[in-house]
């Protein structure tokens, strides 16, 4: 029987919490348990675990504009502090991160060994996060995902279904390009990740299959519905937002893949969530 603890009680805590109890005893830290900002706190809590799985994250892309060091206490420094408790216990470290490490000009898909250069404070915050579990654990994984959706929480999904039950018209980012991915198929490849047991510790981007952009991934999400709102694609000047976004976030998930396989293409996943809610 593994040993799993997972931090974190978000949308991919908990899918990650639903598929890792096959593989053992699964224990589950939320914000009110731990605060991974604080050493003592993560001392206290991260114990006796085989595998840690470090979903916790301050997401809030915008916030983190503002709240500089909320950013930096729970994406940059909290992640060193759980990496060094999984030193002291000799667990294995799970920590996810972002493409928002990267600036986004670069014409093909990052590849783990591509330099970082964050736009934003989040970008910025979470790439520290993952030079501070690094130099921590030697047997951490750092996985980066990207446009995440899935039960438990409000998403991009969310939000265009409730933006076309009023509006006629949804005006959509078309510049920007990604993977929309399940919480559940993350889940999963960390599930394979564990089953496997010698997968070289180190940075590997975790993508569902394929690109698309924010305007085409709206498409999709309104495929079925009854009466659609008129989309409209707009580049991503036609907002002003606090924080920059990459425009290219694509992520190579090859090298990973090479372990355990791709993950599903992007659209056949998405359909099936929307089935299936």
């Amino acid at each position: 029987m593994t040993a799993i603890l997972i931090i974190g009680t978000g949308r991919l805590g908990q899918a990650c919490a639903d598929v890792l109890q096959s593989m053992g005893t699964v224990h589950v830290l939320s914000s009110a348990d731990i605060d991974i900002g604080n050493p003592e706190s993560v001392a206290q809590m991260v114990t006796a675990a085989d595998w840690v799985v470090n979903t916790a994250a301050y997401t809030d892309v915008d916030g983190c504009e503002v709240n500089v060091k909320k950013a930096h206490r729970v994406n940059a420094r909290g992640p060193g502090f759980v990496a060094q408790q999984c030193t002291a216990i000799q667990s294995r470290l799970i920590h996810i991160s972002t493409d928002y490490v990267f600036d986004g000009t670069g014409s093909t898909p990052y590849r783990e060994t591509d330099p970082v250069a964050p736009l934003s404070i989040y970008g910025h915050t979470k790439s520290l996060g993952e030079q501070s579990v690094l130099s921590q654990c030697s047997t951490a994984y750092i996985f980066r995902v990207q446009w995440l959706y899935g039960a438990g929480g409000s998403d991009f999904i969310d939000t265009m279904q409730r933006m076309g039950e009023r509006e006629s018209e949804v005006r959509v980012v078309a510049d920007q390009w990604g993977a929309p991915t399940w919480t559940r198929t993350v889940a999963q490849s960390i599930q394979a990740v564990i089953a496997h047991g010698s997968i070289p510790p180190g940075v590997y981007h975790m993508p569902s299959t394929g690109y698309t952009t924010w305007y085409d991934y709206a498409c999709a999400i309104f495929q079925k519905m009854p009466r659609p709102p008129v989309l409209t694609p707009v580049p991503t000047t036609a907002y002003s937002r606090p924080a920059k976004r990459p425009l290219n976030g694509r992520l190579n998930g090859e090298t990973l893949a090479r372990y355990i396989g791709p993950l599903p293409h992007w659209k056949p996943a998405l359909l099936n969530y929307l089935e299936s809610r």
